[in-house]
Parts: C-alpha cells; sequence; structure tokens
C-alpha cells in the first residue's frame, strides 16, 4: 500500500546521519510512487 503512496514534503529530504537516519533513506526503502518537495535546501549539510 505505501508503495501507491505519495509524500509531500515542505523541504527536500535529509541525507545526512545525524540523531536520527537521513529520512531519504526511508523513502528509498518504502520505495513511494512519488515524492514532492516544496524545496531545495539552501544550506545543505554536505
Amino acid at each position: 500500500m505505501i508503495k501507491n503512496a505519495v509524500a509531500y514534503v515542505s523541504l527536500e529530504p535529509c541525507a545526512h546521519f545525524g540523531k536520527t537516519p537521513p529520512c531519504a533513506d526511508l523513502l528509498i526503502r518504502h520505495q513511494l510512487k512519488k515524492v514532492v518537495i516544496g524545496n531545495r535546501d539552501p544550506f545543505p549539510a554536505t
């Protein structure tokens, strides 16, 4: 069911490790149908 889901996020999903794992990994692992990003991170950590 989640493979047909669309995620709407206000900022691009994080790809860096911190106190929690990268949210981008979760989106990739669950193979969502689509991810709609409202804005790219103006201050990327990498």
